[in-house]
């Protein structure tokens, strides 16, 4: 592979970065609001003792544990969005593959000519560590996702493995299940408390 080359994919596994991270905070960004509104509604119906709520609650017994649950679920949720900063991340990550689309162009016009390839090759690495790295999984699926969407299957280099594909849809179902698991967490606790 040629440096043009790595820096292309790179700068395709740091899109899907982004986006990863766009889509966690969007994520986070609802579920503060589902849990806070699940909160605010709990403490309604447990205000007026509702019927609905005990006959979901397999005691019977409405009790303020139960708003305390929710609240602390409310205050975990908010920290750990607030603390991962998915926004300020991404926007680091997007200009870092900004600069790298330039950089890649820079390596294309100077392809044969080594002592300015080897610096474009230095300012690649600088670019790298002015954010975070991207996941394995970024690079598979910008490898899969490139694979899919073009209609020359030949051009695309390096090409996706089987186990790059397995990888791909086990992280797209494992990141389903835990999200649809975290937005039912709630009314799980309602039915199993």
């Amino acid at each position: 592979m040629s440096k043009a080359d790595n820096v292309w994919w790179t700068r395709k596994a740091k899109i899907e970065n982004e986006a990863r991270l766009l889509k966690y905070d969007f994520h986070g960004q609802i579920l503060l609001l589902w849990y806070s509104f699940f909160s605010v509604a709990m403490s309604i119906l447990t205000l007026n003792e509702s019927s609905f709520l005990k006959s979901i609650i397999q005691n019977g017994e409405v009790d303020a544990k139960l708003l305390v649950v929710f609240s602390v679920l409310s205050l975990f949720v908010s920290t750990f969005v607030i603390s991962q900063n998915f926004k300020e991340r991404a926007a680091k990550i997007k200009f870092c593959y900004e600069q790298l689309k330039i950089l890649y162009v820079k390596l294309i016009d100077n392809e044969n000519i080594n002592d300015i390839e080897k610096k474009l090759f230095e300012e690649y690495e600088n670019i790298l560590k002015s954010c975070e790295n991207h996941l394995e999984k970024d690079y598979i699926t910008a490898k899969v996702n490139l694979f899919l969407s073009v209609k020359d299957k030949n051009k695309v280099n390096p090409h996706p493995t089987g186990y790059d594909f397995l990888r791909f849809y086990c992280n797209k179902i494992t990141f389903l299940v835990i999200i649809l698991f975290i937005y039912l967490f709630p009314i799980l606790i309602l039915f199993f408390i």
